[in-house]
Protein backbone atom coordinates (compact mmCIF):
# COMPACT_ATOMS: atom_id res chain seq x y z
CA UNK A 1 0.00 0.00 0.00
CA UNK A 2 2.79 2.15 0.84
CA UNK A 3 4.61 1.68 -2.00
CA UNK A 4 1.19 2.35 -4.44
CA UNK A 5 1.14 5.75 -3.17
CA UNK A 6 4.60 6.52 -3.77
CA UNK A 7 4.35 5.52 -6.90
CA UNK A 8 1.40 7.46 -7.21
CA UNK A 9 2.47 10.41 -5.74
CA UNK A 10 5.76 10.30 -7.69
CA UNK A 11 3.76 10.12 -10.84
CA UNK A 12 1.56 13.23 -9.74
CA UNK A 13 4.77 15.23 -9.11
CA UNK A 14 6.21 14.35 -12.64
CA UNK A 15 2.91 15.18 -14.54
CA UNK A 16 3.02 18.43 -12.51
CA UNK A 17 6.78 19.31 -13.49
CA UNK A 18 5.98 18.08 -17.41
CA UNK A 19 2.58 20.51 -17.56
CA UNK A 20 4.85 23.34 -15.77
CA UNK A 21 7.77 22.77 -18.38
CA UNK A 22 5.02 22.90 -21.03
CA UNK A 23 3.22 25.94 -19.63
CA UNK A 24 6.81 28.01 -19.73
CA UNK A 25 7.46 26.89 -23.13
CA UNK A 26 3.97 27.54 -24.09
CA UNK A 27 4.72 31.30 -22.48
CA UNK A 28 7.90 31.33 -23.65
CA UNK A 29 6.80 31.10 -27.76
CA UNK A 30 3.66 33.31 -26.53
CA UNK A 31 6.12 35.92 -25.49
CA UNK A 32 8.57 35.42 -28.23
CA UNK A 33 5.77 35.75 -30.89
CA UNK A 34 4.50 39.25 -29.47
CA UNK A 35 7.95 40.85 -29.44
CA UNK A 36 8.30 39.40 -33.40
CA UNK A 37 5.11 41.60 -33.87
CA UNK A 38 6.50 45.17 -31.94
CA UNK A 39 9.74 44.63 -33.77
CA UNK A 40 8.03 43.82 -37.78
CA UNK A 41 6.07 47.13 -37.01
CA UNK A 42 8.92 49.13 -35.63
CA UNK A 43 10.51 48.39 -38.94
CA UNK A 44 7.47 49.13 -41.12
CA UNK A 45 7.52 52.31 -39.24
CA UNK A 46 11.42 52.63 -40.23
CA UNK A 47 10.65 52.34 -43.88
CA UNK A 48 7.56 54.27 -43.76
CA UNK A 49 9.85 56.81 -42.15
CA UNK A 50 12.09 56.24 -45.01
CA UNK A 51 10.24 56.73 -47.39
CA UNK A 52 9.09 60.06 -46.34
CA UNK A 53 12.30 61.32 -45.95
CA UNK A 54 11.83 61.92 -42.36
CA UNK A 55 15.48 61.96 -40.87
CA UNK A 56 14.76 63.46 -37.65
CA UNK A 57 12.01 60.65 -36.90
CA UNK A 58 14.02 57.99 -38.11
CA UNK A 59 17.27 59.51 -35.29
CA UNK A 60 14.46 59.61 -32.63
CA UNK A 61 12.45 56.53 -32.95
CA UNK A 62 13.87 54.43 -34.71
CA UNK A 63 17.63 54.06 -34.13
CA UNK A 64 19.52 54.44 -30.43
CA UNK A 65 23.11 56.03 -30.94
CA UNK A 66 26.31 54.64 -31.49
CA UNK A 67 25.00 52.79 -34.03
CA UNK A 68 27.32 49.99 -36.52
CA UNK A 69 26.45 51.08 -39.75
CA UNK A 70 28.29 50.89 -43.09
CA UNK A 71 28.42 54.19 -44.61
CA UNK A 72 26.88 54.38 -48.10
CA UNK A 73 28.71 53.55 -51.08
CA UNK A 74 31.75 52.22 -48.19
CA UNK A 75 32.96 48.67 -47.74
CA UNK A 76 33.62 49.10 -44.10
CA UNK A 77 31.83 49.06 -41.10
CA UNK A 78 32.08 51.97 -38.75
CA UNK A 79 29.94 53.84 -35.91
CA UNK A 80 28.17 56.85 -36.08
CA UNK A 81 28.68 57.85 -32.38
CA UNK A 82 25.70 60.39 -32.05
CA UNK A 83 22.40 60.84 -33.63
CA UNK A 84 23.74 63.94 -35.28
CA UNK A 85 26.10 61.76 -37.25
CA UNK A 86 23.20 59.28 -37.67
CA UNK A 87 21.20 61.92 -39.14
CA UNK A 88 24.20 63.11 -41.57
CA UNK A 89 24.27 59.72 -42.52
CA UNK A 90 20.56 59.37 -43.47
CA UNK A 91 20.75 62.98 -45.06
CA UNK A 92 23.83 61.50 -47.72
CA UNK A 93 21.73 58.44 -48.02
CA UNK A 94 18.77 60.30 -49.27
CA UNK A 95 20.72 62.54 -51.47
CA UNK A 96 22.78 59.72 -52.84
CA UNK A 97 19.53 57.37 -54.10
CA UNK A 98 17.55 60.44 -55.46
CA UNK A 99 20.38 61.06 -57.22
CA UNK A 100 19.52 57.86 -59.02
CA UNK A 101 15.85 58.03 -59.10
CA UNK A 102 14.87 56.71 -56.38
CA UNK A 103 11.39 57.30 -55.34
CA UNK A 104 10.19 54.62 -52.43
CA UNK A 105 11.98 51.54 -50.91
CA UNK A 106 9.38 48.14 -50.48
CA UNK A 107 10.16 45.73 -48.23
CA UNK A 108 9.82 41.64 -49.58
CA UNK A 109 10.75 39.83 -46.43
CA UNK A 110 11.81 39.98 -42.99
CA UNK A 111 13.42 37.25 -41.02
CA UNK A 112 12.89 38.15 -37.19
CA UNK A 113 14.84 36.32 -34.52
CA UNK A 114 14.47 37.03 -30.60
CA UNK A 115 17.15 36.81 -28.85
CA UNK A 116 16.42 36.69 -25.05
CA UNK A 117 13.99 39.69 -23.80
CA UNK A 118 15.66 42.76 -25.19
CA UNK A 119 17.21 42.09 -28.29
CA UNK A 120 16.41 40.82 -31.73
CA UNK A 121 17.89 40.30 -34.90
CA UNK A 122 16.15 40.69 -38.34
CA UNK A 123 17.50 40.21 -42.00
CA UNK A 124 15.44 42.27 -44.42
CA UNK A 125 15.22 42.13 -47.86
CA UNK A 126 13.93 44.97 -49.73
CA UNK A 127 14.37 47.10 -53.08
CA UNK A 128 14.86 50.81 -53.55
CA UNK A 129 12.30 51.79 -56.62
CA UNK A 130 12.20 54.68 -59.24
CA UNK A 131 8.94 56.45 -59.78
CA UNK A 132 8.30 53.88 -62.78
CA UNK A 133 8.11 51.15 -60.56
CA UNK A 134 11.77 49.51 -61.56
CA UNK A 135 14.17 48.76 -58.81
CA UNK A 136 17.43 50.74 -58.79
CA UNK A 137 20.15 47.54 -59.38
CA UNK A 138 20.91 45.54 -57.55
CA UNK A 139 16.94 44.43 -57.86
CA UNK A 140 16.96 42.84 -54.12
CA UNK A 141 19.39 43.79 -51.13
CA UNK A 142 19.64 42.33 -47.92
CA UNK A 143 20.37 44.27 -44.22
CA UNK A 144 20.89 42.93 -41.32
CA UNK A 145 19.69 44.53 -38.17
CA UNK A 146 20.43 44.58 -34.71
CA UNK A 147 17.60 46.01 -32.13
CA UNK A 148 17.53 46.34 -28.50
CA UNK A 149 14.61 46.83 -26.24
CA UNK A 150 14.33 50.50 -23.95
CA UNK A 151 11.96 52.16 -22.18
CA UNK A 152 11.18 53.81 -25.61
CA UNK A 153 10.65 50.60 -27.36
CA UNK A 154 12.66 48.53 -30.24
CA UNK A 155 15.73 50.79 -31.53
CA UNK A 156 18.45 49.93 -33.79
CA UNK A 157 22.16 49.48 -32.66
CA UNK A 158 23.73 47.83 -36.23
CA UNK A 159 22.95 47.47 -39.55
CA UNK A 160 25.00 45.26 -41.48
CA UNK A 161 24.26 45.86 -45.15
CA UNK A 162 25.71 43.75 -48.39
CA UNK A 163 28.10 46.29 -50.09
CA UNK A 164 27.24 46.13 -53.65
CA UNK A 165 29.07 46.87 -56.98
CA UNK A 166 26.70 49.62 -58.02
CA UNK A 167 27.59 51.31 -54.24
CA UNK A 168 23.82 52.33 -53.49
Amino acid sequence: MKAKLILTTIATLLLVGCSTVETAETERRLVSSQMAKEVKMHMERYVELFNNEQTDAIVEEIYLAPVLVRKFGDEIHSVAPTAKEVTEQFNSIFKKIKSKGWKRSVIHDMDIRIGGTEMAFVDMRFSRVMANGEPIPPALRIASYVLVKRKSGWRIISVLGQPNPEGN
